[in-house]
């Protein structure tokens, strides 16, 4: 029985979810209330005519070491890489418009022109799934591998999309890679049929050491 809960969610497909728990097309309709917060946005955008040198000097930015890049780390802005091609890696904010503007704001009093304007490459969610989970049995359903801190990190299909997760034994979920609500709402949907069936596999074992005591 318990191999058969296995390889049941290992083919489990996103459709089977949706069938349960419609989609919502647009992140701002409501659906059904699940918990989450933002842990960090992650944002791009581009320079024109853009010179690493010249940003070094004018910002006091950190040139890369081992990669043609310099970072500016901010009280308050959160963090850009830039990339000789003028290319920007923006982290640490947790809301995509405050990103954006802080962009924005760095090109006006640097004086570039963005020859790309801010987006959202993808945003860092916390999904509580509100009961503890039992890591070794999650590593058995889907290939894992275990964190300095002890976590799970593994990689979740959602759709044509892979994801990153990274779970710990209180229930957090972490996940990486989605660019919207209604992408979070098909990854906390597929990782709770992952904490059910953990938590049926659990049981299972139990009853099975229990008889053979």
């Amino acid at each position: 029985m318990a191999e058969s809960i296995t390889a049941q969610l290992r083919n489990l497909e996103l459709s089977d979810i949706e069938e349960e728990q419609p989609d919502k097309p647009a992140a701002d309709e409501s659906g059904p209330a699940f918990a989450f917060s933002v842990v960090n946005v992650i944002s791009g955008a581009r320079f024109a005519d853009f010179s690493l040198e010249r940003f070094v000097a004018a910002t006091g930015a950190e040139p890369g070491t081992t990669f043609p890049a310099a970072t500016l780390r901010t009280q308050n802005r959160g963090v850009f890489c830039v990339f000789r091609t003028g290319r920007i890696v923006h982290t640490g904010l947790r809301n995509e418009a405050d990103a954006h503007r802080a962009i924005e704001d760095l090109a006006r009093e640097l004086k570039y022109t963005l020859a790309e304007p801010p987006h959202t490459d993808c945003v860092v969610y916390d999904v509580p799934m509100h009961c503890p989970v039992d890591l070794i049995i999650l590593a058995r359903l889907t290939p894992a591998h275990r964190t300095a801190d002890g976590a799970l990190s593994f990689r979740l299909r959602v759709g044509l999309r892979c994801v990153e997760v990274v779970a710990n034994a209180a229930g957090n979920m972490r996940i990486v890679g989605v660019r919207n609500t209604t992408e979070l709402r098909k990854a906390t949907a597929l990782l709770q049929h992952y904490v059910e069936a953990c938590s049926a596999l659990g049981g299972i074992e139990n009853d099975w050491e229990e008889q053979e005591e």
